[in-house]
């Protein structure tokens, strides 16, 4: 049953990292897909060792009940994972949104080009365009915070993978 964790801890972590690596604003599907495919492997290769190995330990009579505090348990920090991962989004995206801002400036370049292709639009008032261009910053801020995310996240899974072989073997 380790063995069986373990490859699905080392896939979630290739899965996050290939994520971390390919996450952006022009995405296909198949950019999409692929990855969910192998998160799934991981996931089915998952559940089933991880509730061998907790409900191992108990006698016949007292499964029922282990079961259900395990699944409890699993709800609670899914539950927890998701709004710390949440909160880590939104105060990584806080700080490279800041981060970017900085770079936009007149005597940036890219900022000057970005100026003028506007322009060339047809989009000569400021308002609009710094509208346009706090969308554009607030899009990359998010994307770069996801993919930090996803790359802590890879590393998680490979440091999981050594507290999997403190359980009990059977």
């Amino acid at each position: 049953m380790r063995v069986l964790i373990t490859i699905s801890f080392v896939v979630f972590a290739i899965y996050f990292y290939w994520r971390s690596v390919t996450f952006n604003i022009n995405m296909t599907f198949w950019d999409v897909f692929w990855p969910q495919f192998f998160q799934g492997i991981a996931t089915a290769l998952f559940f089933m060792p991880l509730t061998t190995i907790i409900l191992s330990q108990f006698e016949p009579e007292q499964i029922a009940q282990a079961s259900s505090l395990s699944n409890f348990l699993r709800t609670l920090s899914g539950a927890m994972g998701t709004s710390i991962t949440i909160s880590l989004w939104d105060r990584r995206q806080a700080f490279h949104h800041a981060r970017l801002t900085e770079h936009y400036n007149l005597f940036n370049q890219n900022a000057i080009d970005w100026g003028t292709q506007l322009k060339s639009l047809g989009i000569t008032s400021s308002d609009v365009g710094n509208q346009l261009v706090n969308q554009m910053i607030t899009q990359q801020a998010f994307i770069i915070s996801a993919n930090e995310i996803f790359y802590a996240s890879s590393i998680l899974f490979l440091l999981l993978v050594g507290i999997i072989w403190f359980s009990k073997r059977f």
